[in-house]
């Protein structure tokens, strides 16, 4: 069995050039799609197993993580529950 690793994002040219389409505020949207799955599931790594084979490495892939669920609630949270002021 492998053992789980920490890894960079493969930063593929259409990932890249999605998020900077996000970043310009012209993408479309299949590169906004695109992005956030890119950046929820490879930057993130939300999805991996997070107990690796050391406690720093551990500690910041659940940092990343953190970051991705926490993308992953406000897409799928319904605004009317927000309550203003």
């Amino acid at each position: 069995m492998q053992r789980p690793t920490l890894k960079g994002a493969a930063m593929s040219v259409e990932a890249t050039a999605a998020v900077q389409a996000i970043a310009a505020g012209n993408a479309s949207e299949s590169q906004q799609k695109f992005a956030i799955d890119f950046i929820i599931r490879e930057l993130c790594q939300s999805f991996d197993d997070a107990f690796l084979d050391n406690d720093r490495d551990t500690t910041f892939l659940l940092g990343k993580q953190h970051v991705g669920k926490t993308l992953i609630f406000m897409t799928n949270f319904k605004l009317g529950m927000i309550k203003n002021g």
